[in-house]
């Protein structure tokens, strides 16, 4: 059994309407895919016919775009001119799946077939689609005064227009849980923490974030009081 990340690949394309970067990166790795098999077929001749041997079962992990591009080499067993040969996807019902994978896919298992393009030689094998990437949480500190009483990051941001109430949180896919926990701290008049001077208090608020995969984050953020 095997895991495989699919690597980054970076690109200068000048953007297109109604296409985000995921999306460009996605079109730039199926064009370049189509266009070695296309060029393959003309060098058919070239080609050495051997035994396919496809993996039974492959983890594929989607990328921190939200996309996975399943390729022959994550597929198939040994050493293979990889230019000569073609993947596709099925779900078990046997309808066609997109190749890339996307974030609509996680949680599947799908029917994969490796093609020798010259000959029409195949094996099958099946893929598992994965979300192992935990979300991405950044928090900053507050700093307010005595006569604040609600410390609610909506009361902060938007009654006080606090722009650092709340985390920077974002994922690959989605985040369907941003939650929140408080410790208070009373101090002494006039007491200094973490450099910061004339406290009469602080919260600690360490905030959870969660994605569907159960991939979770968190970050410890300071209220200075």
């Amino acid at each position: 059994m095997y895991c495989i990340m699919n690597r980054k690949v970076y690109t200068s394309i000048h953007p297109l309407v109604g296409v985000g970067v995921s999306g460009l990166k996605s079109l730039f790795l199926s064009l370049l895919f189509f266009g070695i098999h296309q060029a393959s077929f003309g060098q058919c001749n070239l080609h050495v016919p051997v035994p396919l041997a496809c993996n039974d079962n492959v983890q594929i992990s989607l990328d921190d775009n939200g996309t996975a591009l399943v390729l022959p080499d994550h597929i198939l067993e040994g050493t293979y001119d990889l230019q000569f040969y073609s993947v596709s996807i099925t779900a078990p019902s046997g309808a066609p799946v997109a190749n890339p994978l996307t974030c609509a896919n996680i949680g599947q298992t799908l029917n994969v077939k490796v093609t020798d393009i010259c000959t029409n030689n195949y094996c099958t094998g099946t893929i598992t689609v994965e979300d192992n990437l935990p979300p991405t949480l950044v928090c900053q500190d507050v700093v307010t005064h005595c006569a604040v009483t609600n410390f609610s990051p909506a009361y902060l941001s938007g009654v006080l227009g606090i722009a650092n109430a709340n985390p920077v949180a974002f994922d690959n896919c989605e985040i369907d849980l941003l939650a929140f926990s408080d410790t208070w701290f009373d101090l002494d008049c006039n007491q200094s923490v973490n450099g910061y001077n004339d406290l009469s208090a602080y919260i600690q608020r360490v905030w959870v974030a969660n994605d569907p995969s159960g991939n979770q984050s968190t970050c410890t953020q300071y209220i200075y009081i």
